[in-house]
């Protein structure tokens, strides 16, 4: 097998090329500076963390979005509605942070969490047509795949985290940074599957399908391999979703026939077991891992209750758990992060955030004759609904991919407004 370490080198290069691409092409240096978000180089390479490689080639696109002419300009168009929900989130955010159960805990995690609104604008102003959106979102998914890569190689070098006291199964991860926790690393594969699936059907090109189902694959195997049970959930929901939507029904249940009969030759030992318990999670006979998730709603509701309107802050929820429930362990469930940090005004205020991207993607999908779009706008949709799903297993309110996938929309909407109106004055 190749080493992660290899392939490591060449996304650093790659990166490096499509940051000072950007001189010359702007969009470049947004795909440039998610290779290295992701890969996060910083922790392989003692240098390039002395010398903080995010933060320099963050500050260097932001500085070509401020100096490119017109850029800023976009963001006042009427199709901009999904940025002005993300801006009212953030000033909820930042009201939330200033009652927050520890301000400063609240402001430094906020300040991190700024990063995650840059990026959004990064991708939002700098895109300048279809093909930079479905070009950055293959980037994405390859990165995904990246990640499951990093897992299988460690699992098959022995690098692999055993059971201890039967609690779960044998497991592998990511090296670090992204992808090193087995819920991580199987969220992270599931978030790049739709993309995968929807651009490799959508395309014409056989090498495209080959290498498509060569992705797709190591991202499935990838999942098996984390040992997450909410891994295993999101598999079965991205099968339904595909099955929903796919006009290839057929293929699809081929595809379902195969992996059902391929999947025990792929699972460790006591996998089947262990996936059982999801049945008694409602029980809490599941053990501690699975009767967190239901404790982190709980806790979470009742830190609503203490706190309805603006929670405990952003970032604060393990320092209210621990405070309260004398139990300092974040959420590992999305909806009780989101009521307990931000209260019923910020969780009402996020959800229409959400929900500004969601149907916006929806109605595209309707609309739309041209397959680049469809495709784009079906995969964010899948992907979002899988993450929704698995959000009862993972704190998720702040991760980049719902910012990331807003921006994409509100970019996509942005451009389909300027096509329609330059066909119309022409």
């Amino acid at each position: 097998m190749i080493t992660p370490d290899i392939i490591r080198h060449v996304l650093l290069a790659i990166a490096i090329v499509l940051v000072f691409g950007a001189i010359y092409r702007k969009f470049y240096g947004v795909v440039g500076y998610l290779i290295i978000m992701v890969t996060r180089p910083g922790l392989h390479y003692q240098m390039l963390a002395d010398y903080r490689i995010e933060l320099i080639v963050g500050l260097f696109i932001i500085t070509i979005v401020i100096l490119s002419p017109g850029n800023l300009q976009k963001i006042n168009l009427e199709s901009a509605r999904i940025s002005k929900n993300l801006l009212i989130l953030l000033a909820v955010m930042g009201l939330s942070m200033l009652q927050a159960f520890s301000f400063s805990h609240s402001s430094g995690w906020m300040i991190e969490f700024g990063k995650v609104i840059v990026f959004y604008f990064m991708i939002t102003l700098m895109a300048d047509n279809v093909k930079d959106l479905k070009f950055f979102l293959w980037v994405f998914a390859s990165l995904m795949v990246f990640t499951a890569y990093d897992a299988i190689h460690n699992f098959h070098t022995g690098n692999i985290v055993y059971s201890m006291g039967g609690s779960r199964i044998n497991y592998a991860t990511a090296s670090e940074g992204m992808g090193s926790g087995h819920v991580a690393l199987a969220n992270m594969a599931l978030q790049g599957m739709p993309f995968i699936w929807f651009f490799t059907v959508s395309s014409a090109s056989k090498l495209v399908k080959i290498a498509g189902a060569v992705l797709f694959s190591i991202c499935f195997y990838g999942i098996v391999i984390s040992g997450s049970r909410g891994g295993f959930v999101g598999i079965v929901v991205l099968y339904l979703c595909i099955l929903y939507f796919t006009k290839k029904r057929s293929l699809v249940i081929g595809v379902g026939v195969v992996v059902v009969l391929v999947f025990p030759l792929l699972t460790t030992e006591g996998y089947w077991g262990y996936i059982r318990t999801i049945l008694d999670l409602f029980t809490g006979s599941s053990g501690i891992s699975g009767s967190s998730r239901i404790d982190g709603l709980r806790h979470g509701i009742e830190m609503l209750i203490k706190k309805p309107l603006l929670g405990v802050g952003p970032g604060c929820y393990p320092l209210a758990r621990k405070a309260w429930f004398g139990w300092g362990l974040w959420a590992h469930n999305h909806y009780g992060e989101l009521i307990g940090e931000l209260g019923i005004i910020g969780t009402v205020v996020w959800a229409k955030f959400f929900l500004s991207y969601f149907k916006k993607a929806i109605s595209t999908m309707k609309d739309t004759h041209d397959s680049t779009v469809h495709a784009i706008c079906l995969s964010i949709i899948v992907a979002t609904i899988v993450r929704l799903v698995m959000g009862m297993g993972s704190h998720s309110v702040y991760i980049f991919f719902w910012y990331m996938t807003a921006a994409v929309m509100a970019a996509l909407d942005r451009i389909m407004v300027n096509q329609e109106t330059t066909t119309i004055t022409t």
